[in-house]
């Protein structure tokens, strides 16, 4: 297997391994029920922004399996976003339908706002263990 080979199947790995746990959180965040108390309300947030930050390390995986530079500036997790639901001619389709594309950004609206702030929600000093 030549490096860019192995390049290539670790990069596929790596987003296998991130979609599983895209999905992990997702079917956490839909079992939980957020009206029954304030530590299933938690784990429906902290599911739904571990499923973020997984979905968006495998856009950045593949922006950098492509070649593309890295994002910078306060407004990266924003442009991302946007730029994933775009398709690149002659690189790769849309990462997701265009149609979605609001409802992503009013998610991320709401995490990008966790990541400027130092992960806000995940490393909060209130939330327990029992909310991961």
């Amino acid at each position: 297997m030549s490096p860019a080979e192995s390049r290539a199947a670790l990069a596929v790995a790596e987003c296998r391994r991130d979609w599983d746990i895209l999905k992990t959180r997702l079917t956490r965040a839909r079992d939980a029920d957020p009206s029954r108390d304030d530590a299933q309300a938690a784990l429906v947030a902290l599911s739904l922004d571990h499923a973020y930050q997984a979905f968006e390390a495998i856009m950045v995986r593949l922006e950098r399996v492509a070649g593309l530079p890295d994002r910078s500036g306060a407004n990266w997790h924003t442009a991302l976003l946007a730029d994933a639901a775009v398709a690149i001619p002659g690189l790769r389709p849309p990462i997701f339908p265009a149609e979605a594309h609001a409802d992503w950004t009013s998610v991320a609206g709401t995490m990008a706002g966790h990541h400027t702030d130092d992960h806000q929600i995940t490393h909060s000093p209130t939330c327990t263990p029992t909310c991961t």
